[in-house]
């Protein structure tokens, strides 16, 4: 399997190729002092992901169109494209850099 590493920012990406069946189920991570919020788009899925904490979303197969991590304040940590999978994981990093794995790809910046 080929993994490809992009730096944008202080977002670091790994995109896998391949979706499902790496675990029991998507993984994110927080790893710094604020609570967070996933979002998995296309899902009714809300996940709270305390501080120094992970959740697991318990699904099988893949599911969404998107996940958008915010802060408490609605402020947009990250967003990302792509189907939520078993591969798929979601690390904030205590510093704010990002790593994903799976599916999802970068969202391109909202133009005005």
């Amino acid at each position: 399997m080929r993994a490809r590493f992009v730096v944008v920012g202080a977002v670091v990406v790994m995109v896998t190729a391949g979706c499902g069946g790496g675990g029991p189920g998507a993984e994110f991570s927080n790893y710094t002092s604020e609570r967070l919020t996933v979002t998995i788009e296309g899902t009714d899925e809300v996940l709270d992901v305390e501080p120094s904490s992970d959740v697991t979303l318990d699904r099988s197969g893949c599911a969404g169109t998107g996940v958008v991590v915010t802060k408490q304040d609605g402020t947009v940590v990250a967003a990302f494209d792509g189907k939520t999978c078993a591969r798929t994981a979601v690390a904030v990093r205590g510093d704010w850099s990002v790593l994903v794995s799976g599916e999802l790809r970068e969202r391109a910046p909202a133009t005005p």
